[in-house]
């Protein structure tokens, strides 16, 4: 294995924090990058420490970390997002796939929030030969960055990459989005439509509350434990509940 894989591996078979490096994991699972193109483990393993940093607080603050990370900003051609060039391969990805899904959000609305990041890149690293990897740090070029006036799902103003996600978060779309992964990765792979909507039916933000996901868990319990013995479901049932209400409640936005 590679070092940077080694390395990972050693803290989710050893961690004591073990729910910690699982949703460390999860947000990988969600926000997908590979040394395959970033080729360097150590920005791979900054971004893990990043998602165990910030992975079980704020969405809207792990989005922002997210759109300033080097290997995210590599992975997905930030750095090549100029305000007279606009590369949309980031605007798009957080839209469809870090955020709200297809439908919540039209081409138009990719445009902008492309142009919104603009200038958002990192300082160059040093060059490889002959002494390794060095670290690249975000750098926010603001004569790169398009500052004129745009119009994001209904909102119109000079928008910047913050205001994208303020507005996204404050979505029923992005509510969705959030609780069906956590729910799919873990409690069970394809969660039902009425799990999603009923969790994430308590307004136009996610306010995750212990009792109302245990409830919902609860209800839903022969979702995720139909092929259990009779003997175990309680205990599965109360198990899942106690899992989703744990990830769950620490997710506010």
């Amino acid at each position: 294995a590679a070092p940077g894989q080694a390395n990972w591996m050693y803290y989710l078979v050893n961690t004591e924090r073990p729910l910690e490096e699982k949703v460390a994991l999860f947000w990988h699972h969600v926000f997908a990058t590979g040394n395959a193109k970033v080729d360097n483990c150590n920005h791979l393993l900054d971004q893990i420490d990043m998602f165990r940093k910030y992975g079980m607080g704020s969405y809207k603050e792990l989005l922002s970390k997210l759109a300033s990370d080097p290997a995210m900003i590599f992975w997905l051609d930030n750095n090549e997002n100029h305000k007279d060039e606009i590369n949309e391969n980031y605007g798009r990805e957080l839209l469809e796939l870090f955020s709200m899904g297809i439908g919540a959000y039209t081409e138009d609305d990719v445009k902008s929030a492309s142009r919104a990041f603009t200038g958002w890149t990192f300082r160059q690293p040093l060059s490889l030969y002959p002494m390794g990897h060095h670290q690249a740090v975000f750098e926010f070029q603001a004569d790169d960055h398009d500052d004129g006036e745009k119009t994001f799902l209904g909102h119109t103003g000079n928008l910047n990459g913050e205001d994208i996600i303020d507005i996204i978060v404050k979505q029923p779309a992005a509510a969705r989005f959030l609780c069906r992964h956590l729910y799919n990765f873990f409690v069970e792979d394809e969660a039902q439509v009425a799990v999603t909507t009923s969790t994430t039916d308590t307004g136009p933000r996610v306010r995750a509350r212990v009792e109302r996901t245990t409830r919902i868990a609860g209800a839903r319990s022969e979702i995720y434990t139909r092929s259990m013995p009779a003997e175990l479901r309680k205990l599965g049932a109360l198990a899942g509940a106690i899992i989703v209400a744990l990830i769950v409640l620490t997710f506010t936005l």
